[in-house]
């Protein structure tokens, strides 16, 4: 999303006025605010209700990830200013883009009657660059259970498998429009717990071992391998 603040048609050039910057100051506070009447996905309320004591505890990697799951965020990543800014298109005197990522259910329409409704009085310009709805899948419990079995096999420590919303982008969304739901499986080695892999995911020397690769190999196997000759449908 992209909001813009237009020239006023008495600027002048000579001795201009910060009125445009303060005014996207305002808007990006104003959007900031801004809350959805929408319920926490069903995936969501299942992984908190796993970790109930997860702020008593002090877990920060955790509280994060339960709120990122739990609420709409919008973040302004880019920010052009100025008179002479030559970034921004003509009569446009100070812009900001925002990063939507919004929870599951939320459609465009009402997306905007919240935008409006918050930028009620101001001289903004709201263009929608691209829109995607968040993305929640619903799979067979079967499927569920074909993994959790495999992965026991491989792990005899692990006890079930849990869900969660990734809060990051992924292809899914662009499926879910086509009648497709996505489900993201990639385990990993009990040598290599999600709190450690979360912190590199797109950062600095992002990496899995190998003998994660290998389990998630062994395990993706016996699951693709079930499902083909039918063991999913036993009961």
């Amino acid at each position: 999303m992209k909001i813009s603040i237009p020239e006023e048609e008495d600027t002048n050039p000579y001795f201009p006025t910060l009125s445009h910057e303060a005014a996207l100051v305002e808007v990006i506070e104003r959007i900031g605010r801004m809350s959805f009447d929408q319920e926490i996905p069903k995936t969501s309320r299942v992984l908190m209700e796993q970790f109930p004591d997860h702020e008593r505890t002090g877990d920060r990697l955790l509280s994060r990830l339960l709120e990122t799951m739990s609420s709409s965020l919008i973040s302004p990543t880019i920010i052009h200013g100025g008179s002479r800014n030559t970034h921004t298109a003509e009569q446009v005197r100070a812009e900001v883009t925002f990063d939507c990522r919004l929870l599951p259910g939320i459609t465009e329409e009402s997306f905007m009657k919240n935008v409006e409704q918050a930028l009620s009085g101001m001289p903004a310009i709201v263009e929608i660059k691209q829109f995607t709805e968040g993305y929640e899948a619903d799979v067979d419990k079967k499927i569920i259970t074909l993994m959790e079995k495999a992965l026991k096999e491989h792990d005899h420590s692990i006890t079930s498998l849990i869900p969660f919303i990734t809060p990051g982008s992924n292809d899914g969304k662009f499926l879910k429009p086509l009648g497709c739901d996505v489900l993201g499986f990639a385990p990993l080695h009990r040598d290599e717990p999600f709190t450690a892999i979360m912190p590199l995911i797109h950062g600095i020397d992002e990496r899995i071992s190998v003998t994660s690769l290998r389990f998630c190999e062994q395990v993706l196997q016996d699951v693709c391998t079930g499902y083909l000759i039918g063991d999913m449908y036993i009961d």
